[in-house]
């Protein structure tokens, strides 16, 4: 929940007012993409539920998920590690790919 929450509050204000990525805010940075990236890898081996009973099949998950969130969760970690891997946090076409992140942002709300 931290993740998110960081996401959600602290990153569109990095956005707004243009902000120095130093300290805890550069630790973030990093954990982000970090967290994501395991979450790929999670969502490979979570249940489903499929006609009102629990899937735990790795064949019908994978389908699922590839069916449904991992091309926007591919979509935005590749932004996010292209980003960081270049150092280009100041350039406008990474700006512009950070708003991938509004992605995230609507499955969160989705989830709730």
């Amino acid at each position: 929940m931290l993740i998110i929450a960081f996401e959600i509050t602290v990153l569109p204000l990095v956005f707004a007012w243009d902000m120095a990525l130093i300290g805890w805010l550069q630790m973030f940075t990093w954990g982000t993409p970090s967290f994501w990236t395991l979450d790929i890898g999670v969502n490979f081996c979570t249940g489903i539920y499929s006609k009102g009973e629990v899937v735990m099949e790795w064949k019908p998950i994978a389908l699922k998920y590839c069916r449904s969130w991992l091309a926007l969760d591919l979509l935005v970690v590749s932004c996010d590690w292209v980003s960081l891997s270049l150092g280009l946090h100041d350039s406008e076409t990474i700006k512009m790919a950070r708003f991938t992140k509004l992605g995230r942002i609507f499955r969160v709300v989705g989830i709730m």
